[in-house]
């Protein structure tokens, strides 16, 4: 989804979730990667924009984890600042 906040700032939002066949999977291979993100875009002028986003990232994997820990399961909180110049 977009959304224009005014002429200088809009933002994107967005999820995705990746699930393959489980049949067609091995031990530690990702079994489901599920993202949902947003962003806030400025545009400062026609060749500089600033933007920040954050995203959260769940991905589970096939089988048990070899090891003392069995589960390999992955969370994560991402945040990312950009800055883009065009030419």
């Amino acid at each position: 989804m977009y959304v224009n906040w005014s002429s200088g700032f809009h933002s994107h939002f967005g999820c995705g979730i990746d699930d393959p066949l489980d049949s067609t999977l091995t031990a530690e291979l990702p079994s489901q990667n599920r993202v949902a993100f947003a962003n806030l875009i400025w545009d400062v002028n026609r060749s500089l924009e600033v933007g920040f986003e954050v995203s959260h990232w769940d991905t589970d994997y096939a089988g048990p984890s070899p090891g003392p820990s069995p589960d390999i399961d992955n969370e994560a909180m991402v945040y990312h600042t950009r800055v883009s110049a065009k030419f």
